[in-house]
């Protein structure tokens, strides 16, 4: 019976990446964009975290609902668990040390944008790097090659710009989400979602940003900094840092800047709700395996 309780959990897991390529991923308006990306991109996995959890809770013995169970499912659950959890501890260990790698920086010099002094790390590289590092309460970090290329308003639609991803706390929760989708890189379209959840995550920092500086010079500093780092950029960002010098935010810049110029600030409001549903969903996908429990009897 718990084979079958695993089969069905990997069928409606691999139902609901197909659902986000049939409902047409990537189109509509940035709600649904959202909560269709975030929904099909982390229900599979905790969906397969929650019932391989069950299973193993229930053991390797006895039945459910007049079945017997067997040890092949166990092993595949316990398997998977200690997958996730092994990964999950190479995740943390990274992070620790992209933290400890911050903290050897110097503190930014005492630059003013907009009238307020600039909080973070200095990063001593001619090469252009803007980021956020950090887990929760995240730090801002700039190049050196930043502040020698920009000034005055560009250098603070930068700085705004990754001030957006400190308020949205997207060191965080994309942490988790980057976490679940190596758990289930097999999954079909793992790749696709999460590249439109990257996008979706920069729209909202353009559209934060955008509210605080004038949008005309941010789509001109985020296309100039683009053109620099082309180029020129640190490689992908490692795991706690939420980078504008990052390759994958170069993914689809023209409607990033469009987004800007038509001044779409209503992305940064409809997105930060998102993440209430997905969380919600998140816990109903945890809680139904689980609640087959009190089913199993030794």
């Amino acid at each position: 019976m718990h084979l079958n309780l695993l089969s069905l959990a990997l069928a409606v897991a691999v139902g609901l990446r197909w659902l986000s390529q049939s409902l047409g991923m990537g189109r509509g308006s940035w709600q649904r964009r959202w909560s269709l990306s975030l929904g099909c991109f982390a229900l599979p996995p905790l969906l397969l975290l929650s019932t391989t959890l069950a299973i193993v809770i229930m053991g390797l013995r006895g039945q459910m609902w007049g079945m017997p169970v067997g040890d092949w499912s166990y092993g595949v659950s316990l398997g998977f668990l200690g997958l996730a959890l092994g990964r999950l501890g190479l995740e943390f260990r990274s992070l620790k040390q992209t933290q400890h790698l911050m903290q050897t920086y110097a503190p930014l010099p005492p630059l003013l944008t907009d009238g307020v002094p600039l909080v973070g790390r200095l990063l001593p590289h001619d090469r252009l790097f803007a980021g956020q590092v950090g887990w929760w309460r995240s730090q801002l970090l700039l190049s050196q090659g930043v502040l020698d290329q920009f000034s005055g308003e560009p250098l603070g639609a930068i700085v705004a710009h990754e001030q957006a991803h400190g308020h949205y706390r997207d060191c965080f929760w994309f942490f988790w989400l980057n976490w679940l989708g190596q758990l289930t890189p097999g999954l079909p379209q793992t790749e696709p979602l999460w590249q439109e959840l990257l996008l979706l995550r920069e729209h909202r920092a353009d559209a934060w940003a955008a509210q605080r500086t004038d949008a005309l010079v941010l789509a001109e500093t985020l296309v100039s900094f683009v053109q620099h780092c082309r180029q020129t950029s640190i490689q992908d960002s490692p795991v706690g840092l939420m980078a504008l010098s990052d390759r994958r935010a170069f993914h689809r810049l023209e409607e990033r800047v469009e987004a800007l110029v038509q001044l779409q600030s209503q992305v940064s409001l409809v997105s930060s709700g998102s993440w209430g549903v997905g969380l919600a969903w998140g816990l109903v996908a945890i809680a139904l395996p689980l609640i087959t429990i009190p089913f199993h009897s030794s």
